[in-house]
């Protein structure tokens, strides 16, 4: 279900990298940057500690003194996180089998190994069946081998196998149909669209750093859900309802880029407003 807190605060690392995705031209002001933080409570110094490290794993570079870029790496995570827009160009008429993952032998006492690998199968809509065994709808293109490059690179073991799996008995076939809860999805996508809706009309009338805090939180907790959303095909799913949702979300996302780069534009105006203002 959709949730969200207005009074949430996102890590520093997290906020700057969305910042670059929407500033002009791709790049940053360090104060703008820090006024950004400062929505949040974020502090000046963490903001400047954020931005060193980001630069010292090679996300951003800086493009001159104070102001950022991201980097090679930067943007491939970047365009990954972003990928959620596209989802639905990369379904395929489903033919009733399926995708999996075989984790059979693999030890379990490794927590971190675990969870890095629960995550990397989650994101893609997968969900466990039997012990070691992780199932989804073979409706993706690529399939088998589209899949195994983009698990592995999300952290799975090169120790799983991903096969195509068909023809299981009509109890078994099922059996599986039930692993998502699809009702639950879509009363998620029903009350995500009630509150874009009221939130795109609050954002309209409130104040520029007030509308840019508030899409930031309701924009991340919306793309959260859709980034995990298991891309279920028709008959599991309602997919008109399902795509409507995300077509509200892009919308909403828009008028979130829109309000974020106008902030950004100001606070670069207002520093040069002052420095003028110091000069004279």
């Amino acid at each position: 279900m959709f949730q969200m807190d207005l009074n949430s605060t996102p890590h520093a690392t997290q906020l700057l990298l969305r910042l670059l995705a929407v500033a002009e031209q791709q790049q940053l002001d360090s104060r703008a940057a820090i006024a950004a933080g400062a929505l949040f409570d974020i502090s000046a110094n963490a903001m400047r500690v954020a931005l060193a490290r980001l630069q010292a794993k090679g996300l951003i570079q800086s493009v001159e003194r104070g102001c950022y870029r991201l980097g090679e790496k930067g943007q491939i995570l970047s365009a990954d996180v972003a990928a959620w827009r596209n989802a639905e160009q990369a379904m395929v008429q489903w033919d009733q089998s399926w995708l999996a993952v075989s984790l059979a032998g693999q030890s379990r006492r490794d927590r971190k190994t675990l969870r890095v690998q629960q995550r990397a199968l989650a994101l893609l809509g997968m969900c466990p069946w039997h012990s070691g065994l992780y199932l989804r709808p073979n409706n993706i293109q690529g399939a088998v081998t589209g899949l195994t490059a983009r698990l592995k690179n999300l952290g799975l073991s090169e120790q799983a196998v991903l096969f195509r799996l068909s023809d299981l008995a009509a109890e078994q076939q099922q059996q599986v149909c039930h692993l998502w809860d699809s009702t639950a999805l879509e009363q998620s996508y029903h009350q995500l669209m009630r509150g874009l809706q009221q939130a795109t009309i609050q954002l309209k009338h409130g104040s520029l750093p007030d509308a840019a805090r508030q899409s930031y939180v309701i924009g991340d907790a919306a793309i959260r859900q859709m980034i995990f959303d298991p891309m279920l095909p028709e008959p599991l799913l309602d997919v008109k309802l399902r795509q409507q949702c995300r077509q509200q979300l892009q919308d909403f996302d828009a008028l979130g880029h829109e309000i974020w780069a106008n902030f950004l534009v100001q606070c670069v105006g207002d520093r040069l407003t002052q420095q003028i203002s110091n000069s004279t």
